[in-house]
């Protein structure tokens, strides 16, 4: 009688577990070990594994041209001759998508952040299995500070207040087990614009930018207002 074959993949296993990567080529061997073998039929999750029209099964090998995510599933392979037949232990298949679309979003409005008072969520969104997310702020890593607040996994930062020490580009890289990509930068450009005049009292301006794009600006009352006579 045939004694079990072996379900073998072109790609690292651990426990009986492989992650291929989404988009490759990838490839099963159902290895009888030189055994009399007159048919081999390959499953996913119990059925037939050859319909696809990128899958293709020669003999003792499954060809995935190129595996998608639909592909994830368990595997195993059944040996035939004559006299009997035998299936191999099952082999899991989880493909992993590489992360991609990194994109780095603000939800300041059309007015100003005033510095001290106003906050600003910063949301990292990004394509993938399994992402994880980190900050940079001018290239560095994200300094610890009581008023970053990380959040949703840290796919979103909210800034609370925003300071005049805010001011720099954030970005936040999206990373897997396949791969990492970085976000455009994001500015938040804190400053004092000059003097505005209304009658006879003196105003301050502060205002922030995103994105480099100025906000809509309005005068403030300064600490103590100057009359001229």
């Amino acid at each position: 009688p045939l004694t079990p074959p072996t379900l073998r993949v072109n790609v690292s296993t651990t426990n009986g577990n492989a992650y291929p990567v989404n988009d490759t080529i990838v490839s099963l061997h159902c290895d009888a070990g030189g055994q009399n073998v007159v048919n081999y039929t390959f499953y996913q999750n119990g059925v037939t594994a050859c319909s696809q029209p990128y899958v293709t099964c020669d003999k003792d090998f499954l060809y995935f041209q190129p595996i998608t995510m639909s592909d994830t599933g368990t595997y195993t392979c059944k040996i035939e001759n004559p006299i009997s037949s035998n299936t191999s232990q099952p082999l899991s298949l989880t493909v992993i998508e590489r992360v991609s679309g990194v994109v780095l979003n603000s939800n300041a409005s059309s007015w100003p952040l005033w510095a001290g008072k106003a906050s600003v969520r910063l949301t990292c969104s990004a394509l993938g299995t399994n992402v994880t997310f980190s900050w940079h702020l001018d290239g560095a890593p994200l300094p610890t500070n009581p008023r970053y607040h990380l959040m949703n996994s840290n796919s979103s930062l909210i800034i609370s207040p925003v300071e005049r020490t805010d001011n720099g580009s954030f970005t936040c890289t999206a990373s897997n087990s396949v791969n990492s990509e970085t976000s455009s930068p994001l500015t938040l450009s804190l400053g004092l614009l000059p003097l505005c005049w209304f009658g006879m009292s003196r105003y301050y301006v502060s205002l922030i930018t995103v994105v480099g794009v100025a906000r809509e600006a309005c005068c403030m009352p300064a600490v103590t207002s100057e009359v001229f006579r």
